[in-house]
């Protein structure tokens, strides 16, 4: 089963890819073909500005939609900005909730991770929940949202640049694993 998971800040070394490289080191642990798509060379266009164009990808659009497809379960690595979602983040889901895209919401598990620095996390996960769902319901596909959130907090605190643990912390460790592990069965009940 293929998994992918995005990081979707436009940071270099961003506390997104921090957890996005460690979270797919644990699905790797657990035999899984786990591939991170890090969102600092972004370029999908602004809602109203422009669109995906299918005959004329750029390689980021390219290679997020060719590993996405390819892909069982997505997860979305989002930090906290201002207790809200971040807005590159959004723009993607906008920009690909068309029925040229509803492939993309079908036969998929998708989970979501919050993160922050410090204390946050959560309303990001919880406002992506609702727009995937939506955009599932809208395009009539057939997928699950994971009700399982992953939060992380002082995520510089715990994880280097390369998402390996700085020091062993419990809580974190244990976090991901249960994430993971419940996704893992979420998606083995969820026949493709």
């Amino acid at each position: 089963m293929k998994v992918l998971i995005l990081s979707t800040s436009h940071r270099k070394e961003s506390n997104s890819l921090r957890t996005s490289l460690y979270i797919q080191s644990v699905f790797k642990q657990k035999g899984y073909d786990a591939h991170v798509i890090d969102f600092v060379n972004d370029d999908i266009p602004l809602v109203g500005k422009g669109v995906i164009d299918l005959n004329n990808l750029s390689n980021f659009q390219s290679e997020l939609i060719k590993k996405w497809e390819d892909s069982q379960i997505v997860i979305v690595v989002t930090p906290e900005y201002n207790w809200g979602l971040n807005a590159n983040v959004s723009n993607l889901f906008h920009q690909l909730g068309d029925k040229t895209f509803k492939h993309m919401f079908d036969n998929k598990i998708f989970g979501m991770v919050g993160i922050s620095s410090g204390r946050g996390g959560k309303i990001p996960a919880v406002n992506l929940m609702i727009l995937i769902s939506k955009l599932i319901n809208f395009l009539n596909q057939y997928s699950i949202v994971s009700p399982k959130i992953l939060e992380l907090h002082e995520v510089p605190h715990h994880l280097n640049e390369k998402g390996e643990l700085i020091i062993h912390h419990g809580i974190l460790e244990k976090s991901v694993i249960d994430f993971v592990s419940y996704t893992e069965k979420l998606s083995l009940k969820w026949k493709f």
